[in-house]
């Protein structure tokens, strides 16, 4: 810093310097609550989870859950949304944090349903996927963003 820039006054009071402080505090403190809640809870990028700073495709209408169900011979086969997997609350939530044990959750349950109707399966597979931006293509595509399969002993 030279001379020219530097500014001359009295020292900053300890309440002066809390003044200065409190805000700072309070943004890192909303910051980390952010993180947090991106990470372990349902906050999507669309709600904040990214801080809302950029522009993105990414929101949760934009992403799905593709289920497969595969038999005892491997032959793997498209498993229909069903409103007997009672999974409506928990979906929400898997769309926003996709993690293994929401994965696992999902999998099992509709594994459950099968079982129950007397289909004999060895495996079910829970795919997330969502809609993102390709630029150097210049159009929207398909991704998946994590996949899990459930082993299910019948």
């Amino acid at each position: 810093m030279t001379e020219a820039n530097r500014v001359e006054g009295p020292p900053l009071k300890q309440r002066d310097r809390l003044f200065v402080a409190i805000p700072i505090a309070i943004m890192l403190a909303v910051a980390a609550m952010q993180i947090v809640r991106a990470k372990a809870g349902v906050l999507a990028p669309d709600k904040g989870g990214a801080f809302g700073m950029f522009a993105t495709v990414d929101q949760l209408p934009n992403r799905f859950i593709r289920l497969v169900v595969i038999d005892p011979a491997g032959l793997e086969r498209p498993a229909p949304p069903r409103p007997e997997y009672q999974l409506d609350d928990y979906v929400y939530a898997t769309l926003a944090n996709p993690s293994d044990d929401r994965l696992a959750h999902i999998g099992r349950r509709v594994a459950e349903v099968y079982r129950d109707r007397g289909v004999n399966l060895s495996a079910v597979r829970v795919e997330v996927w969502r809609v993102s931006f390709d630029p150097a293509t210049r159009t929207l595509e398909r991704r998946p963003m994590k996949s899990l399969t459930v082993e299910h002993a019948t």
